[in-house]
C-alpha cells in the first residue's frame, strides 16, 4: 500500500500530548512477547473504502521530518540506507530509568503503604480513610504521594492536584467497574527521561516560607517529572494516527487510524532520526486501543526475500520484481509507483519501566520488540509504501520539538528573569509564587520541579 494511501501525519504545536492521560498506559503489555508470524488481512468491500477515503490523509514524510530534525536531508532510497550502513544504529545515550505510576495505583497520587494492596478501589478507599490534610495534621508527612508532596510543599491548601489524579481512577471505575493495568502516563514517563535532566538523589527541601520541611526520594522526583510531561502541553510531531478500537471489533477495520503507520514511513523514521540523525523517537507499540508509549535507543534490521520468506543480509537477494511476486497477498493494495518489494525484519531496543516496588538499576533497563513488513520501492529506489506482515506493529510514532519544555503561562513569565546558576535547599519566594499561580490553574510549574532536579544532581 502506498504511504499517501494508508496513513496520516498529524502536526501538534502547542497541544495536550498522545492523548488524555487517563487512557495512555505504563506496565508490560502481554501481547508484545507473542509475534504472530501472519498476514495481517483487512476488508476491502466498497463501504469500508468509500470510509477509508473520508478518514485517510496524505502522506508526507518530508513534513514529518522537517518538523523534528536538525537537518532537512532525509535518505528515502532503500539502497543507499544499506550503503550508509543504517541496517543497525548505535545505541543511544539518551534517556533514563524510569518508574511505571498507573492510574492503578492511584497515579502521581500513590502512597507507599498502599502499592500492597490488590485493587484500585481498595486503595482509593484508604485513600479517602486518610485524605492528604489528615496525614499533614497527624504529621505523617513522610507517607504523603509524590504529588502530596509537591502540594504540601508550595503551600496551597487546596490539594487538587492529588485529587485530579485520583478522579482519573473514579471515572475509569464508574465506567468499566474496574481501572486497566495500563491506563497511566507514558506520554509523559517517555519525553520527560529524553527531554528533562534526570534526577540523582534524594533530598529534603524547605519551603519557601522556611515553615515545612519535605523529604523527595529519588523515586518521587522521577515521578513528578514524568507527571508534568503528561499535564503540561509542550510542542509535539506525530506519525501516524491513534487507533480508539481493539483489534477484535469490526469498527477497526474500516477507520484510517486503526490502519497504523504505513511501514514504508516507519522504516524511514527510523533509519533517519535513529540511525543517520542518532535522535530518540517515541513508538506506541500497541496497534489497538490501549497505547504504550516507549523511548526507541536503537534498532537493526535485516532482509527476508517476500517471495521464498528467508532471511538474507543482501539487498539484492530480498528485492523482488512485484510482477513476478505472483502470490502477493497484498497485490491490490500496492503502490501504483512500486516496481519491487523487499521485506524486513526489524528488532528494536526499548527503554522500559520500573515497578515501583524496585530500586532502580544503574544501567537502562530494555527490552526488545520485533516487526516483520516489506516495503514498496519505486523504480528510482525510493521507498514510497509498505505492508504489515504480523499482528505486531505500532499504531505511531512521535517526538518533542527540540528544546521544549512543557511550561505553563507563569513559567513562561518567569522565565525572562530565571536563573538556575545557584540552588539551595530552600525553595526561592518568587519561585513559590510562579508554583501557586500555576497550581491554581491546574497544573504544576517545570521550573519549580526543574528546580528541585538541579539540587538532587
Amino acid at each position: 500500500m502506498s504511504i499517501a494511501t494508508c496513513f496520516k501525519i498529524v502536526i501538534c504545536i502547542l497541544m495536550s500530548t498522545p492523548y488524555e492521560s487517563y487512557a495512555l498506559g505504563d506496565g508490560e503489555h502481554s501481547e508484545l512477547n507473542s509475534l504472530q508470524h501472519k498476514n495481517v488481512s483487512r476488508p476491502t468491500d466498497a463501504s469500508k473504502g468509500i470510509k477509508r477515503e473520508m478518514l485517510g490523509a496524505t502522506d508526507d514524510f518530508n513534513s514529518f521530518y522537517e518538523t523534528v530534525a536538525a537537518n532537512n536531508n532525509p535518505i528515502t532510497q532503500v539502497e543507499k540506507l544499506d550503503q550508509q550502513k543504517l541496517t543497525k544504529s548505535p545505541l543511544l545515550n539518551q534517556g533514563w530509568n524510569y518508574y511505571s505510576f498507573s492510574t492503578k495505583v492511584g497515579g502521581a497520587a500513590f502512597r507507599e503503604e498502599l502499592l500492597s494492596l490488590e485493587s484500585w478501589k481498595e486503595r482509593y478507599d484508604e485513600y479517602l480513610k486518610s485524605p492528604t490534610e489528615k496525614l499533614i495534621l497527624e504529621n505523617k508527612i513522610s507517607q504523603l504521594s509524590p504529588i502530596e508532596k509537591y502540594e504540601y510543599l508550595i503551600g496551597t491548601t487546596e490539594y487538587t492536584l492529588t485529587q485530579e489524579e485520583w478522579k482519573k481512577g473514579v471515572d475509569l471505575y464508574n465506567r468499566f467497574q474496574k481501572v486497566p493495568s495500563w491506563a497511566g502516563a507514558c506520554h509523559g514517563t517517555a519525553p520527560a527521561i529524553l527531554n528533562s535532566k534526570e534526577p540523582n538523589k534524594d533530598i529534603t527541601v524547605t519551603s519557601a516560607d522556611g515553615k515545612r520541611v519535605v523529604h523527595f526520594s529519588l523515586r518521587d522526583l522521577k515521578v513528578l517529572i514524568s507527571y508534568i510531561w503528561a499535564h503540561n502541553p509542550a510542542p509535539f510531531a506525530m506519525l501516524g494516527q491513534r487507533c480508539n478500537y481493539p483489534m477484535s471489533t469490526e469498527t477497526y477495520d474500516q477507520v484510517s487510524s486503526c490502519f497504523d503507520t504505513n511501514p514504508g514511513s516507519f522504516h524511514l523514521a527510523m533509519t533517519n532520526l535513529v540511525g543517520k540523525d542518532n535522535q530518540a523517537i517515541i513508538l506506541d507499540t500497541s496497534p489497538g486501543k490501549e497505547v504504550w508509549n516507549r523511548p526507541v535507543l536503537q534498532y537493526e534490521y535485516q532482509y527476508i526475500n517476500p517471495i521464498t520468506k528467508r532471511p538474507t543480509q543482501k539487498l539484492s537477494s530480498a528485492q523482488v520484481d512485484i510482477k513476478k511476486f505472483t502470490n502477493d497477498p497484498y497485490k491490490h493494495k500496492r503502490s501504483k509507483k512500486a516496481v519491487t518489494v523487499v521485506g524486513i525484519w526489524m528488532k528494536v531496543k526499548l527503554l522500559s519501566d520500573i515497578p515501583l516496588e524496585e530500586e532502580s538499576p544503574k544501567e537502562p533497563l530494555l527490552r526488545d520488540i520485533e516487526f516483520v513488513y516489506d516495503l514498496e520501492i519505486d523504480r528510482l529506489g525510493h521507498i514510497v509504501g509498505g505492508e504489515w506482515q504480523t499482528k505486531q506493529f505500532p499504531d505511531f510514532a512521535w517526538i518533542n520539538k527540540a528544546g521544549t519544555q512543557p511550561l505553563t503561562i507563569y513559567d513562561r513569565i518567569w522565565r525572562r528573569s530565571y536563573s538556575n546558576s545557584h540552588v539551595q535547599s530552600q525553595i526561592p519566594q518568587a519561585l513559590n509564587q510562579v508554583a501557586l499561580q500555576s497550581h491554581a490553574r491546574g497544573a504544576m510549574s517545570y521550573y519549580f520541579l526543574e528546580y528541585l532536579t538541579l539540587l538532587a544532581q
